[in-house]
């Protein structure tokens, strides 16, 4: 690390590539951002690029089937590496310049751009085997899929086949998974996801009960011990923002019943017409069926979603690829000690999941430098 200060990025390889072939554009970048988020199948970057020679559009052709593959990290850290297609190329002239050109590419993970129609039949599968032929045949993603929870019974016999009927096929693969009852938990609230390593399929409540030994972020008093500080600054947290994302406002201000809880399966559970009524609506069809379904599943839904969807925080750190979505990280801090001398940790402390990931990067006096921003969800559910 000698020569390094927290933060510093070295990019490893940055091709942009097209019809006319590839390009190397390390030199030319000017800042980006890379996206992951625990509900989403793909991962995102947006990057700026500084082309004062016209080596982009002559070497490389933009034309709507453009990539970018991007490989960064802190040094000694293992690289983030990325694949991308690009959606959208954006060029603009400097006023001052007009020699150079300011690209700003945005991009999604390449199966993202694959909308196939699938007409499909199956019986006596599992629904995530389901989901894993439909990713693997016809997505065909760049990274493994990861199956964290497999479904405990099947879909579909031999005198009712489980069919899938000519729908999209994202469409598809979130059907197949909204029947799904998990075979290591007790609920089944499943998501789909892809973070820098693999793409996923695994139940939050199996994601939130393994979160221990990740990364400890620190927001304390520094001061006390130089070389305590200074082997603690690539942990130090820069921001952090605590939410709570339960809004009953709505309730209070309109004398009106406050929004169940959100839930993955479902989208919203709704009680019945009246704030009395016991029977809930919009119950998802599920291979166990109703009642079983609800007896058995319902409460232990609502509360994992509950918790999920309560007190989260939100902390902005050096540079650090190695952070994806779906993975544990810890954070200390301390809370104010108001009156007192006595610093107690903050209630917010602890084992978190990671909901969001952004990996920020800019050129700032000659030199990158990035930051990662990740929001996290309290983890261990016994502890909740």
């Amino acid at each position: 690390m000698n020569g390094f200060n927290p933060g510093d990025v070295v990019i490893q390889e940055c091709m942009l590539g097209g019809a006319l072939g590839q390009v190397d554009v390390r030199a030319r970048v000017h800042s980006f951002s890379v996206f992951e988020h625990i509900l989403k199948p793909y991962t995102s970057i947006v990057m700026k690029v500084i082309d004062n020679a016209d080596i982009i559009n002559t070497n490389v052709g933009l034309d709507g089937t453009n990539t970018l593959k991007l490989s960064f990290s802190q040094p000694t850290q293992d690289p983030y590496v990325g694949n991308w297609t690009l959606t959208s190329v954006e060029k603009a002239r400097n006023l001052q310049s007009q020699r150079t050109a300011v690209y700003t590419l945005v991009g999604y993970s390449n199966h993202m751009l694959k909308h196939p129609k699938v007409q499909k039949s199956y019986r006596d599968i599992p629904a995530t085997s389901v989901a894993q032929d439909l990713i693997t045949n016809f997505l065909g993603p760049n990274k493994p899929l990861v199956i964290g929870a497999p479904a405990r019974s099947t879909v579909g016999n031999k005198h009712m086949p489980y069919n899938v009927n000519g729908i999209g096929i994202h469409k598809a693969i979130r059907s197949v998974l909204l029947r799904a009852a998990s075979s290591v938990d007790e609920s089944s609230a499943y998501l789909w996801f892809e973070n820098q390593h693999s793409m996923i399929i695994d139940t939050l409540e199996n994601l939130m009960g393994k979160v221990a030994g990740g990364p400890k972020y620190i927001q304390r008093p520094m001061g006390q011990n130089f070389a305590i500080d200074v082997a603690l600054q690539q942990f130090t947290i820069l921001r952090l923002r605590e939410e709570n994302r339960t809004d009953q406002s709505d309730s209070v201000l309109y004398k009106k019943q406050a929004t169940n809880t959100f839930d993955f399966f479902s989208n919203k559970f709704q009680k019945g017409e009246t704030n009395q009524a016991t029977t809930y609506l919009n119950i998802p069809y599920n291979i166990m069926r109703p009642p079983t379904f609800a007896a058995q599943f319902l409460n232990k839904r609502k509360e994992v979603a509950g918790k999920f969807d309560s007190q989260s925080v939100t902390i902005e750190v050096a540079l650090n690829p190695e952070l994806t979505v779906g993975e544990g990280f810890a954070v200390d801090t301390l809370a104010p000690s108001g009156d007192t001398d006595l610093a107690l940790p903050d209630l917010i402390a602890g084992n978190l999941l990671a909901s969001e990931v952004r990996h920020t990067v800019n050129m700032t006096k000659e030199r990158m430098q990035g930051t990662t921003t990740v929001k996290g969800v309290r983890g261990g559910l016994d502890g909740l």
